[in-house]
């Protein structure tokens, strides 16, 4: 009885050790498959094929091509973007401005704006700078102000949060200070001097909540990100 013990331990000692060695093999051919799947693609072909005709209770789309998919969309966000945008004062009348007045752009999130948020809310879309989209609006923009500022080695705030609701990141809020800027750049303020117009962006999203104090960030616990 001793002996069949000792050869029943062994039995089940070598059938854990091949299915750990399986299950070894499997998870190795899934990353290996995962990592070269192009390769295995145009080696083995794909299984199946793909769908080119409209089956009963499918979504059909009403718009006859992509390019009017996109001019629909582009439309879509424009009327967003003109109903959700407020103005919050407006006391000295100084809006709207003249078409063609000459105006000076400040902080480097005109020349590195933020169209969206982090995550699922994160988009990548071809949009010009804000100072790029004064010029297109009919405005004339200081262009050694703009130049000088999309230069810059500093950056706008933007949290680097690493997912899951963590406050963690840079959170930097690093605008250019004024003593940095040159003397022509200063000098350039007379030329376009009908406006002085300040740009200011503050970034959240999935993953990167905003923090409530900046202790963390190498900064004073009594400020605020906003």
């Amino acid at each position: 009885m001793k002996n069949m013990r000792y050869s029943k331990k062994a039995y089940f000692i070598t059938h854990g050790s091949v299915l750990a060695l399986l299950l070894a093999i499997v998870i190795v051919a899934n990353i290996m498959m995962t990592t070269y799947d192009s390769a295995l693609t145009d080696f083995f072909g794909t299984v199946g094929g793909t769908q080119t005709e409209a089956q009963e209770g499918d979504y059909v789309s009403s718009f006859s091509s992509e390019e009017e998919l996109y001019q629909k969309q582009l439309a879509f966000t424009r009327q967003v973007v003109g109903e959700g945008t407020v103005l919050l004062k407006n006391a000295n009348q100084a809006l709207p401005l003249a078409t063609g007045s000459k105006i000076s752009v400040f902080g480097l999130a005109s020349a590195s704006g933020s169209e969206g948020g982090s995550g699922s809310g994160d988009i990548q879309i071809d949009s010009a700078s804000f100072a790029g989209a004064m010029e297109q609006g009919g405005f004339t923009v200081n262009p050694v102000l703009s130049a000088f500022t999309a230069s810059s080695t500093h950056k706008h705030g933007d949290g680097a949060g690493p997912g899951g609701g963590d406050a963690r990141g840079d959170w930097l809020i690093d605008e250019i200070p004024f003593a940095e800027y040159t003397d022509e750049v200063r000098a350039s303020f007379a030329d376009y001097g009908d406006a002085a117009i300040v740009v200011f962006t503050r970034q959240d999203g999935e993953g990167s909540d905003l923090p409530r104090e900046m202790g963390r960030f190498g900064n004073s616990t009594e400020r605020h990100y906003l």
